[in-house]
């Protein structure tokens, strides 16, 4: 298979596996660009975390006429801004990396998902226990100052309401018909 061949067949798959965040700068070979832009964040777990750590992170690939027999060109926005040039150089070298050990085959998949996977120890990001602990404390100050809280209000995750009723054992399963 040629590259262009190649160069084609991965805009394909990164456009089926990251519909929101994949754009394509430039289609045309031998200058094709593609932009993945991933919250540090998942949208789920935004209203628990401080706004300085919700900001989005882009990665710019450019493939040149020999890619994947060449490394792609990789720049990332967005990092620098929010937490230094250390931050965005130390993670653009694991991304580069990461491209060398994949040279020879389409490597733009593997460095995305070594980016999000590295946006998910971003420092100073709090992590899902300090999430739930820092939630904790929350609600023992709130019963320490008698802040009146409702008991009937309901949380709604992902569109589902939350309530104490999802984890009583008084569930009712109708009798089978099979002995």
């Amino acid at each position: 298979m040629d590259a262009r061949q190649q160069q084609e067949d991965e805009l394909m798959v990164l456009e089926s596996v990251y519909m929101t965040e994949f754009e394509a700068v430039s289609r045309e070979y031998p200058n094709i660009e593609v932009k993945l832009t991933f919250p540090t964040v998942p949208e789920g777990a935004q209203h628990s975390v401080p706004e300085e750590y919700l900001f989005d992170v882009s990665l710019y690939a450019k493939l040149s006429e020999k890619y994947p027999d060449e490394l792609p060109e990789l720049s990332l926005e967005g990092l620098e801004e929010i937490l230094g040039r250390n931050a965005n150089d130390r993670l653009l070298t694991e991304l580069r990396m990461i491209a060398e050990q994949n040279l020879g085959m389409p490597s733009i998949y593997a460095v995305a998902s070594e980016m999000t996977a590295r946006l998910g120890n971003v420092e100073g990001r709090l992590t899902g226990k300090q999430m739930f602990l820092q939630n904790k404390l929350l609600e023992l100050k709130l019963d320490d100052k008698d802040i009146p809280v409702e008991e009937d209000e309901k949380l709604i995750v992902d569109g589902v309401e939350i309530d104490e009723s999802l984890y009583t054992d008084e569930i009712e399963l109708p009798d089978s018909d099979e002995d």
